[in-house]
């Protein structure tokens, strides 16, 4: 089974999506419990250390009603990408695809709070872009000052000569701009 990856993001932080829990596996003879499923979770988040905010004087800026201090979490992310799940948690591809469904139900019934990432559909930089063979559209966008767009859907359309020709030429006119750089503060 081949699954197509998907990316994802979410409006809450540290949003969950449980297809599947770490429930016990249970002996059909005994019922004495031999393993545990594996969990399957969509966790749209990389959760950091607990730590106790503080002012410039090292006080706790906030406290409970006994006196504690509140205690806040390094919490980054709101995405979620099954290839990297997949990667880390080491699921197999059916597993991987019965959280991506599970994550796909959250996006149809609360798109509010999920929705898949998308990567752009670029337009050709000109017309003639896609008939053009590769040396003439390196030159046409070098010639025309449309060197990023022309990289960036040469990219998209997986023109790798073209790619490495625009690539060289932002490089070696990036090369140029710190050498003027250079003289000119000199």
């Amino acid at each position: 089974m081949t699954i197509e990856h998907k990316r994802y993001g979410s409006k809450p932080t540290a949003f969950r999506v449980d297809a599947q829990g770490a429930d016990p596996i249970l002996h059909p003879a005994t019922g004495a419990v031999v393993g545990t499923k594996t969990p399957l979770v969509a966790e749209f988040a990389i959760f950091g250390p607990e730590f106790i905010p503080r002012d410039e004087n090292g006080e706790p800026l906030a406290t409970d009603q006994y006196g504690n201090p509140y205690m806040s979490a390094d919490i980054r992310g709101n995405f979620w990408d099954s290839e990297v799940a997949q990667r880390e948690n080491g699921w197999t591809d059916e597993e991987t695809q019965a959280v991506i469904d599970q994550v796909e139900y959250f996006c149809q019934r609360q798109p509010d709070l999920v929705w898949r990432l998308e990567a752009p559909v670029l337009t050709a930089p000109w017309p003639t872009f896609d008939s053009q063979d590769d040396k003439n559209v390196v030159m046409f966008a070098i010639e025309g000052g449309l060197v990023p767009a022309a990289l960036a859907y040469a990219v998209q359309q997986d023109r790798p000569k073209v790619v490495k020709e625009l690539q060289a030429y932002l490089s070696e006119q990036h090369a140029e701009d710190q050498a003027e750089q250079a003289l000119t503060a000199a």
